[in-house]
């Protein structure tokens, strides 16, 4: 888990309170506020975050962002140009350039599915 990530959520969320605190304190000189909200809603807030941060965010901030190629295996595409071995291919609105696993040519406009990827080039199969 990214230590920073974590941290700054942590430091975000004691700043909120503090402005919270502020608020309630000004605003409980100027209208009569019970005590229950006064003393309640810091520690309400700070409950509901942790419980945000337990349920959703922990695992967000641990599993490391999909990026490049990587994130395109499984996912279908078509053939911009013949792959004779390699040729280009748009998947997910991107044109990216491929290679045909099975070094099999794949003719224009044929559906493949993205199998591997190998540093910027995708390497793909006839559907």
């Amino acid at each position: 888990m990214r230590k920073s990530g974590v941290r700054a959520f942590w430091m975000r969320e004691a700043l909120e309170c503090a402005a919270l605190v502020a608020v309630l304190v000004v605003v409980s000189r100027l209208v009569r506020v019970p005590r229950a909200i006064l003393y309640g809603l810091p520690p309400a807030k700070l409950a509901w975050s942790a419980v945000f941060y337990a349920l959703f965010l922990r695992r967000s901030l641990r599993r490391p962002a999909p990026v490049g190629a990587e994130r395109l295996v499984g996912r279908d595409a078509a053939a911009l140009t013949p792959l004779a071995p390699s040729g280009r291919v748009a998947v997910s609105g991107e044109i990216w350039r491929a290679e045909s696993a099975d070094e099999e040519p794949i003719e224009e406009g044929l559906p493949v599915r993205v199998v591997g990827a190998r540093e910027r080039t995708l390497i793909v199969k006839r559907v």
